[in-house]
C-alpha cells in the first residue's frame, strides 16, 4: 500500500492509497516485534511482579494483533490533494478517526479471539467476554454496526448494544478497540510517509488522526516523542510544552517521579490539569515496548488522579 498522487485533465489531484492485502509468511519486522513483546513482557514481570496477570493478558492480545497484521486486507483510501495541501498548511491531521480504513472480517475474528483470551484469563470481565463471544457466534451479529458506532463515538448505539449483549460497557469498548487496532496501526503506518517532517512539533494531537497522546517518551538523546492513543503513531514534539492544551509556560509544566522508578516520570500541566505518563529511556537499559509501559504503570495513574489531574486520552487501554 503506497501513496500516489493521481491527476488527469478532468480530475483534481488526489492522494490515493491503494488497498492492501497481506497474506505472507511473517516477515523480519514482524518477527522482531514479537521478540520485543516477549522480551519486554518478561523484564517487566521481573521488576513489577504485581502486574504479571495483566501483562500476560495483554501479551496474548498483542501477539494475536501482530499475527492479524499478516492477513490484513484494507480497501483504498482517497484524500483530495487540495484537502491534503490545506491540512499541511495548517498543520492539521491527515484524517479523523471515522475515516480509518478497517479490515472488518479480520477485526471480527480478532474480537472473537480477544473474548476467548479474556474468558480463559478468569478476569472480572470474563463473564462479559463469554456473553460477547456467544453474540459474535450468532448469525445475526452485526460487527459493521459495532465498529461504526465505535468509530463515530455513537454513545446511544453503544449503550443499546451493551444492553442487547448483556455485557459491561468498558469491556465492549476495550475489546472493540483492540480488534480494530491492527487496522489503525497499518493505515497510520502507510499514511505517515506523506507527513512533512517536524511539521507537527507545534501540535499535541496525532498528525495522522488528530487523537490525543497516550504516552510520552524521552529517547537516549533526550528528544521527546508522543504516542497516539488510537493509532499509536509516534511523533517528535518539543519539550516544555503541554500537548493537551498547548501551554508553553514552563512555570506551569511540572512532573513527578520516584527514585525507585527512575525510568518513569509523570508530566503535569497546571493550566489544564492533565497528566501524561513518560518513559525516560535514558534511565533504563531494558527493551521498551510502549503499550506494556502503559498498562504496567497504573499506580502512576492513580497517584496523578489522586492529586487532581486527569488523563488526556479518550480511549481505554
Amino acid at each position: 500500500m503506497m501513496l500516489k498522487v493521481i491527476q488527469d485533465s478532468n480530475t483534481p489531484a488526489t492522494l490515493y492509497i491503494p488497498g492492501m492485502q497481506e497474506s505472507t509468511p511473517m516477515n523480519e519486522e514482524a518477527t522482531t516485534t514479537l521478540k520485543e513483546i516477549y522480551t519486554a513482557a518478561e523484564s517487566l514481570k521481573k521488576i513489577r511482579p504485581a502486574y504479571t496477570e495483566i501483562i500476560d493478558y495483554y501479551q496474548q492480545i498483542l501477539i494475536e494483533q501482530e499475527s492479524a497484521k499478516n492477513e490484513i486486507e484494507l480497501d483504498s483510501l482517497v484524500i483530495p490533494y487540495d484537502h491534503l495541501k490545506a491540512k499541511r498548511k495548517e498543520n492539521l491531521p491527515l484524517i479523523n478517526i471515522s475515516e480509518f480504513v478497517i479490515d472488518r472480517s479480520m477485526s471480527k475474528n480478532l474480537l472473537l479471539k480477544i473474548c476467548s483470551i479474556t474468558e480463559a484469563a478468569n478476569l472480572r470481565a470474563s463473564e462479559s467476554a463469554a456473553r460477547l463471544k456467544a453474540a459474535i457466534n450468532n448469525d445475526g451479529f452485526d460487527f459493521n454496526g459495532l465498529s461504526r458506532a465505535f468509530l463515530d463515538r455513537d454513545g446511544p448505539v453503544i449503550h443499546k448494544l451493551v444492553s442487547i449483549f448483556g455485557v459491561d460497557e468498558g469491556f465492549l469498548l476495550l475489546a472493540t478497540y483492540h480488534s480494530l487496532k491492527p487496522s489503525f496501526e497499518m493505515c497510520a503506518k502507510r499514511l505517515s510517509v506523506h507527513l512533512i517532517d517536524d511539521c507537527h512539533q507545534a501540535k499535541g494531537c496525532c498528525p495522522i488522526c488528530g487523537s490525543k497522546p497516550k504516552l510520552s517518551l524521552l529517547d537516549k538523546e533526550g528528544k521527546r516523542y508522543l504516542f497516539c492513543g488510537v493509532c499509536w503513531h509516534k511523533w517528535q514534539i518539543r519539550r516544555g510544552f503541554c500537548p493537551i492544551c498547548e501551554n508553553e509556560n514552563i512555570d506551569m509544566q511540572l512532573y513527578f517521579f520516584s527514585n525507585d522508578e527512575k525510568e518513569y516520570r509523570v508530566e503535569l500541566c497546571e493550566k489544564c490539569k492533565s497528566y501524561l505518563k513518560c518513559i525516560d529511556s535514558r534511565n533504563t537499559p531494558r527493551v521498551i515496548y510502549p503499550f506494556f509501559e502503559l498498562v504496567a504503570t497504573v499506580h502512576l495513574d492513580l497517584r496523578a488522579q489522586a492529586d487532581g489531574y486527569h488523563s488526556s486520552s479518550e480511549f481505554v487501554y
